[in-house]
């Protein structure tokens, strides 16, 4: 391990070993603080994504800790997971994971409120995404990101928002350095509540981006490829009943790129979700979402040089996920998505598509308040397009975890 990754952990590790200590403390009441370890092996049929397959047997270990603290009128919140993943045969895929979120929502006279957070994951990236070449050794990709949001009027009628995101991804390998990506987005809108309880939203969404790695043209210099989004974004929030609600957002809106004018798309996208909890043991949510890419698509050129080669363009997917309450203690869930998505060759013209499903299965018990323990299978099946290869891929994992709460 290098000195910036153990710097990089002990810091983290700093910080989760203080969450400890406040959990601990605090457990004589009830503790907004929590802290454990947590523990999962599973075994997958095909862990390299290949129509040949290879199965291993993996071990993750985790730290987790968080909070949830008021603060008066504002909030504090957190959560730090920290883990070690470990493959049996494979050895060079092991690798230090983590996820790291930290965020208040704020709250001010006169009906100003918001949010501001930060996050920052480290993991192992898909080994075939779609239009990418096959990597088997060690890829590793880092996000880095934050966001803030500020509203006036929360009681009435009428508010006002604006906000902002940021986003910095970063591959290990280099082979996948075109895949890296800044984007930046800011949004202002008005939320209106006519009445009752359903929630009308309009905003207009900007965002910015490049990929400061996207072209190679001779050892050592890279160039950019920028691109631009501007969205206008229509949103309700409908709760249809005492058991039923629905979230949609529908955005019309044009995506330009700098020199890439193939990829160029003016249309409408949008995410619709349906929570229903038709009984007290019962509950499902139903989603259905369409949504442009910002992903790019590379190739090893001459000298064995990176080049982007396509990019995603438009991403339609189907999900479902139920939950049953066996007993007070055990739970069973299980989930269903369909995703259908193109990408545009950045060399021919042509378009490539990847259409792939996910289907899971899942029993958890929640032996006490601190224990609890579970086992799921998950199937992964992509077909074969132009561009694309297929393959299937199942895993079969159980865990056990203690938290101090």
């Amino acid at each position: 391990m290098t000195r910036t990754r153990r710097s990089h952990v002990a810091r983290l590790s700093g910080i989760a070993l203080g969450l400890a200590a406040l959990a601990i403390s605090a457990q004589a009441q009830t503790s907004p603080w929590y802290v454990g370890l947590q523990q999962r092996f599973e075994h997958q049929s095909n862990v390299l994504q290949s129509p040949v397959e290879i199965s291993d047997t993996i071990s993750s270990t985790s730290l987790i800790a968080g909070l949830d603290q008021p603060i008066g009128r504002q909030r504090l919140f957190g959560s730090v997971t920290l883990g070690r993943v470990n493959y049996s045969d494979q050895k060079s895929l092991s690798h230090d994971g983590h996820s790291l979120q930290l965020g208040i929502n704020w709250e001010m006279a006169g009906n100003l409120s918001g949010v501001l957070a930060v996050d920052s994951a480290q993991s192992l990236a898909d080994f075939t995404p779609a239009g990418f070449q096959s990597v088997t050794s060690n890829n590793l990709v880092k996000t880095q990101g934050g966001r803030f949001s500020v509203r006036l009027g929360t009681v009435g009628r009428l508010s006002v928002e604006a906000g902002g995101n940021t986003r910095r991804t970063r591959y290990d390998n280099p082979a996948y350095i075109t895949r890296n990506a800044n984007i930046d987005e800011g949004f202002a809108g008005l939320r209106y509540r006519p009445g009752g309880s359903l929630v009308l939203g309009a905003a207009v969404r900007m965002t910015r981006g490049e990929y400061p790695n996207f072209r190679n043209p001779r050892p050592g210099v890279y160039t950019t490829e920028g691109f631009e989004k501007d969205n206008l974004d229509l949103t309700a929030e409908w709760p249809l009943s005492g058991a039923s609600r629905l979230d949609a957002r529908v955005s019309i809106g044009k995506d330009r790129y700098d020199t890439i004018s193939t990829r160029d798309f003016s249309g409408v996208t949008g995410q619709v979700t349906w929570n229903w909890q038709p009984t007290g043991r019962t509950s499902l949510v139903t989603s259905f979402s369409r949504n442009s890419g910002d992903d790019a698509s590379i190739a090893l050129g001459t000298g064995g040089v990176p080049i982007a080669t396509a990019a995603s363009r438009v991403t339609n997917v189907l999900a479902a996920r139920a939950t049953y309450d066996l007993t007070g203690k055990i739970k069973l869930a299980g989930g269903f998505s369909y995703s259908d998505g193109t990408s545009v060759s950045l060399i021919g013209g042509g378009t490539t598509a990847d259409v792939s499903t996910v289907a899971n299965l899942g029993l958890t018990w929640q032996a006490t308040r601190a224990i609890r323990a579970g086992c799921d299978v998950s199937l992964r099946s992509r077909a074969t397009k132009a561009g694309v290869t297929g393959y299937d891929s199942t895993t079969l994992g159980c865990f056990g975890e203690f938290v101090l709460r």
